[in-house]
């Protein structure tokens, strides 16, 4: 009997060793899926993040061009601007000299019709006038 509780008492540590073993064993396996688990929220964090940087990146790039584009269109317009401005003020000084010329041409012609009428005037008076013949003395 003595050896038969001595058995059973050493059944029964060697089922306490085992279920202390199974436990430990239970809590190791536990405490990895958790380390697992804490990994890949990790890991799809980093990917997120690293997205999300990606995306901010690429929108400032966008937006860069954009700017760069909206830039040139000014400058272009602006340069546009410029030159029909600059056409039109040789136009307007272009017909500036034309009319000053016609003034000129128009006050050539009537000085030359003046002096033209003048000339004719005086040949009238002077064919009209008695001439003085210097042979007569």
């Amino acid at each position: 009997a003595q050896e038969d509780l001595e058995s059973q008492r050493r059944q029964l540590q060697e089922q306490q060793r085992q279920k202390e073993l199974e436990r430990e064993r239970l809590e190791r396996d536990r405490m990895e899926r958790e380390r697992l688990e804490r990994d890949r929220l990790e890991r799809e964090r980093l990917e997120r993040e690293k997205l999300e940087k990606e995306r901010l990146e690429r929108e400032r790039l966008e937006q860069e061009q954009l700017e760069r584009e909206r830039q040139e269109r000014e400058r272009r317009e602006r340069e546009w601007q410029e030159r029909l401005e600059r056409e039109r003020q040789e136009r307007e000084r272009q017909e500036r000299e034309r009319l000053e010329w016609e003034k000129q041409e128009r006050e050539r012609q009537d000085q030359l019709e003046r002096e033209q009428l003048e000339w004719e005037r005086e040949r009238k008076l002077s064919s009209a006038a008695p001439t003085f013949d210097n042979s007569l003395y």
